[in-house]
This record gives C-alpha cells, structure tokens and sequence, in this order.
C-alpha cells in the first residue's frame, strides 16, 4: 500500500479493516508511518486507524514508527495529543 493513497482510499470505501494486522502486528497506520506517508496515515485516521495499536515484536505504536519531517513532528502527532484513536 506504500505510496498508493488512491488504492488505500478505494479499500476504505469497500469497508477494509483499516486495523487489520499482520502476522507481526503492523498495521496500514505502522507502514504509513514508517515511510513518513503523512497523507496516507491521515486518511487512516480519518477512517479509525487506531494510534495505539502495537506490534507484536516490541510493541511499537505507528508514533514510535514515525519518520518525522524536516524541522518538525509527525503531522499526525497532533491528532494523538487529542485523544484520537
């Protein structure tokens, strides 16, 4: 789903789990954050990506994930200090 913010809208649309997890516990939100995919994990939040969901192997969270952007947190950080999840 990397890079692909039409096909990641289109599944939403059809219902996908935006929660669905891997074998390891990464789910859409993990990936998007790992590759900086800000406006990837924005529509994922939109649609109830859950910000505390953890992996299996460490229990990293997406924030822990994060690649932040230059001069700056995360854009979704914001959406966890409200309580988003």
């Amino acid at each position: 789903m990397r890079r692909d913010s039409l096909r990641v809208r289109a599944l939403i649309r059809e219902g996908a789990d935006v929660n669905a997890a891997q074998g390891d516990g990464m789910t859409a939100l993990h990936w998007a954050a790992m590759h900086g995919d800000a406006s990837q994990a924005r529509m994922l939040i939109s649609a109830g990506a859950r910000l505390d969901a953890v992996t299996r192997n460490g229990s990293y969270a997406p924030l822990h994930l994060a690649r932040p952007r230059a001069g700056g947190p995360p854009p979704w950080r914001r959406s966890w200090r409200r309580g988003a999840t």
